[in-house]
């Protein structure tokens, strides 16, 4: 998918589903997220729906994944992406980090 094109992953069934995702150029921060959200739901810290409980550890993923709100930016985004900057500043991000990133 070229940058800046619109998209999302849902699965609306009740079966399970797999996606791959192959980033290239690759995006540490990006792996980053994804191992920290996969750590997430390993400890069961996720909803049914799979999102993290904590506000804070979805502002956090959505930041290092860049991910957007086409339509709502002007509104969502800045609520997030300063939730992300304060969890940051209070050490979550570094916490998660050391335990989620693969050694």
């Amino acid at each position: 998918m070229p940058p800046g094109i619109v998209h999302y992953f849902a699965n609306r069934t009740a079966q399970s589903a797999v996606v791959r995702v192959h980033v290239t150029p690759g995006n540490a921060d990006f792996e980053l997220g994804f191992h920290i959200y996969h750590g997430l739901i390993r400890d069961q810290l996720v909803d049914q729906k799979r999102r993290p409980n904590r506000f804070a550890d979805t502002a956090i993923f959505l930041k290092l994944t860049n991910s957007r709100f086409p339509g709502l930016e002007r509104f969502i985004e800045p609520l997030f992406f300063r939730a992300a900057r304060k969890a940051i500043e209070r050490g979550r991000l570094a916490d998660m980090q050391a335990r989620y990133t693969p050694r």
